[in-house]
């Protein structure tokens, strides 16, 4: 838009101007699902139940110090064959635990109390924080 006042020799320009925004951290995360959903690139896997999940190494050994023991030492069956086993848990509940590595993303109400076990077991601080908010958001007083 254009406007002239020609008693004073002054010329009003205005425009309208649209963004759209990038968003590094949301993109980041969408692709870090897209590996974890793909399995791309995965080097290991992660037996729970009767599911084979594909997985990485160094996002499971980023997050928990138990994986990180598991794939440094050379002489644990973790190392050398890229395979975790899970009996303790459901598929559902490492599937939350994988979803909170790759995306950030908290565990539902639904399974939060299995999720906050593994946790613990697997020493997932961030995890665990996650955990017992939505725990404490159930507490009535």
């Amino acid at each position: 838009m254009c406007n002239r006042d020609p008693s004073v020799g002054l010329l009003d320009l205005s425009c309208d101007i649209e963004t759209d925004c990038y968003n590094p951290t949301k993109d980041l995360k969408n692709k870090y699902r897209n590996m974890l959903e793909n399995g791309t690139f995965s080097d290991c896997v992660i037996k729970v139940g009767d599911e084979i999940i594909k997985a990485h190494r160094c996002v499971l050994a980023e997050n928990s110090q138990v994986f990180r023991t598991m794939f440094e030492q050379s002489g644990m069956i973790e190392s050398q064959k890229g395979e975790v086993t899970i009996t303790d848990a459901s598929p559902e509940c490492v599937r939350s635990m994988l979803q909170f590595f790759y995306s950030g993303c908290p565990p539902s109400t639904a399974n939060v109390d299995e999720v906050f076990v593994i946790a613990h077991k697997y020493q997932i601080e961030s995890l665990k924080y996650e955990c017992e908010l939505i725990i404490s958001s159930r507490i009535c007083w």
